[in-house]
């Protein structure tokens, strides 16, 4: 990290005893699952407001309740100073804490995704190299894989090879083929290819990873929940990303059901004026919007769904440095040439797979906060 490390210590010191009061221990305040929001009087924003949320990566806070972690790195530096606003040491500041609260959000069980969005947005991979040094040094330390060494093996193979690593405990194989604490004394580059010919041999005997993860996908779907296609509908405005919504249906079994079991809908929106929200609809066709999933569902692995429809919902967006949708990404604009369906009077476009409903916009619009609905 690049920032002054006094300065950089200071403003993680107050942010981290910030979300530890709030949330970890016998003295927390809040119940419930986590989400970075907390309130700081001792740090009231120069606009006026003192609650923020860590997890709001915009730059645009005026139609939200909370400020986002960009207004309280401001808050915090109009009381310790030590760099100009706009200036790059501020910058260097806002990207280290942002890092810091989501290595420590994912240290205490926090769900991170919003800052793994954001850190893709911007080409960081420093977090995710972080967490993923972190999972293989636990399961690899026997064979000399360390927290501080880590980063050798994330730069040096390729993403099959550290898929393999990480989906399939390989120490044994590794430790019966030499890789251990005293090769890596000797010659670290000679540990790390015997680790890559261990990996080369695994693979010619192996499906890849990525086969692997599609069948243990597929496996755990049969298990419990079986779900079709991505259903995706796109309502732009020229370049204007009015709404971006990607869902499932997902058919749960359940033993002794009447019918066999229930098919619950779940999926994801957002849109140019914000609101990035889950939503859900049950058996009975009530539906919820939420943030954090705090709706009762039969799905198991719901998080594998979840995942699923952002994926497919964020690869139609170009998002800027800051979080924020500035248009289609090339995966977007063909989609629309391909699914294309119709447009309005007023230059609305419509664009949908073939399967998708309209139905479920209509049943969610009155409660989601993006400004455009349909008719």
């Amino acid at each position: 990290m690049k920032s002054d490390e006094s300065l950089l210590g200071s403003l993680w010191r107050v942010t981290q005893s910030h979300l530890e009061r709030t949330y970890i221990g016998e003295n927390s305040r809040m119940n419930g699952d986590p989400d970075f929001e907390f309130f700081s009087r001792d740090y009231t924003h120069s606009c006026g407001g003192f609650r923020y949320d860590l997890e709001n990566l915009s730059r645009k806070t005026e139609d939200s309740e909370s400020q986002s972690i960009f207004s309280w790195v401001e808050a915090l530096l109009e009381r310790h100073g030590g760099a100009e606003k706009g200036s790059s040491e501020h910058k260097d500041l806002e990207l280290n804490i942002i890092r810091l609260t989501a290595m420590w959000g994912h240290a205490n069980g926090f769900r991170i995704d919003k800052h793994l969005v954001y850190f893709e947005s911007i080409e960081d991979d420093y977090v995710v190299n972080y967490i993923m040094g972190e999972a293989l040094a636990e399961k690899y330390g026997e064979c000399g894989v360390k927290s501080d060494n880590a980063d050798l093996l994330i730069s040096n193979l390729n993403g099959e090879e550290l898929g393999l690593l990480i989906r399939d405990d390989l120490s044994l194989k590794l430790k019966d083929a030499g890789v251990n604490v005293e090769l890596l004394s000797a010659d670290q580059y000679a540990w790390l290819q015997r680790i890559k010919d261990g990996l080369k041999d695994l693979k010619k005997n192996e499906i890849s990873a990525k086969n692997f993860l599609i069948q243990e996908t597929e496996a755990a779907k049969h298990n419990q929940s079986e779900s079709g296609e991505v259903h995706q509908i796109l309502i732009t405005e020229g370049s204007i990303v009015h709404v971006n919504l990607a869902y499932v249906e997902v058919e749960v079994s359940i033993h002794d059901h009447p019918n066999g079991g229930v098919v619950e809908i779940l999926g994801c929106y957002c849109g140019i004026s914000g609101d990035w929200s889950y939503f859900h609809m049950d058996n009975e066709g009530n539906s919820t919007i939420s943030e954090e999933l705090d709706f009762e569902t039969q799905i198991a692995e719901i998080w594998d769904y979840i995942n699923q429809t952002e994926v497919a919902r964020n690869a139609l967006l170009d998002i800027d440095e800051e979080g924020n949708i500035v248009g289609l990404s090339e995966e977007g604009e063909i989609f629309v040439e391909d699914c294309f369906e119709s447009e309005s009077d007023a230059g609305i476009r419509y664009s949908k797979t073939a399967s998708a409903e309209y139905d479920y916009i209509h049943e969610i619009q009155g409660k989601w906060r993006l400004s455009f609905s349909m008719s």
